[in-house]
């Protein structure tokens, strides 16, 4: 595995298939195998393997945003709660309505990916762009063990997009609805408070004791 800058100036984690000389022959993680293509082997593209991305798969826990690609009917990325967890793979929910599913993958698997990687803007409803990147940097910051303060201070300013938002930030599709206790926020919909096996507040981690509905 090794780090590759794409057209797109994101770095991505790459697969190398071959190597020729000078040309290696690489597959992006996660991505279809039309996107494979062939790069200078000392290209500034082609750095060490998470020299440039994050370490995110080791540290993941129960309760945390994921992507998850769906293969059955076809090839789509989903926002996942990771509803449990072992030392090789993960079991996620994800979807709405008809197409609400609960599977598991390989931790190491193409089929999972980091929060704001392959899921579009239009295809979640109550949520911006905005905060699916807060909520995948105060991940990413905890995984990596950074200081508490900044830690602290990134889900402050998630707590306010999430509050200036209608948002359920599980689905991250329907409107919040529910308010968990002892903590207080109101931050996802029934739905997810109900089918989604959280201990744990997903803003700030407080064991949930009691869920309450909100009727407005």
């Amino acid at each position: 595995m090794i780090d590759c800058l794409d057209t797109d100036n994101n770095w991505c984690e790459v697969r190398e298939l071959s190597t020729h000389d000078t040309t290696c022959r690489i597959h992006y993680r996660g991505w279809s195998v039309k996107y494979d293509t062939s790069e200078d082997v000392f290209s500034y593209k082609i750095q060490p393997y998470h020299s440039r991305t994050k370490v995110w798969r080791p540290y993941i826990s129960k309760g945390d945003l994921v992507e998850v690609l769906e293969i059955r009917t076809a090839r789509k990325w989903y926002v996942a709660t990771i509803t449990g967890i072992d030392n090789e793979s993960v079991v996620v929910f994800y979807g709405y309505g008809p197409t609400e599913r609960t599977k598991t993958v390989l931790i190491e698997s193409e089929e999972i990916g980091l929060l704001g990687t392959h899921v579009r803007q239009d295809q979640v409803v109550f949520i911006s762009r905005n905060i699916i990147d807060l909520i995948s940097e105060c991940q990413c910051n905890r995984w990596a063990h950074n200081d508490d303060d900044d830690v602290q201070r990134q889900q402050q300013q998630l707590q306010v997009a999430v509050d200036d938002s209608n948002c359920c930030c599980v689905c991250l599709l329907r409107s919040k609805n529910t308010v968990l206790l002892p903590c207080k926020h109101m931050c996802m919909c029934d739905q997810c408070s109900n089918h989604v096996s959280l201990n744990s507040c997903p803003l700030c981690k407080t064991r949930i004791q009691l869920i309450m509905k909100v009727y407005t």
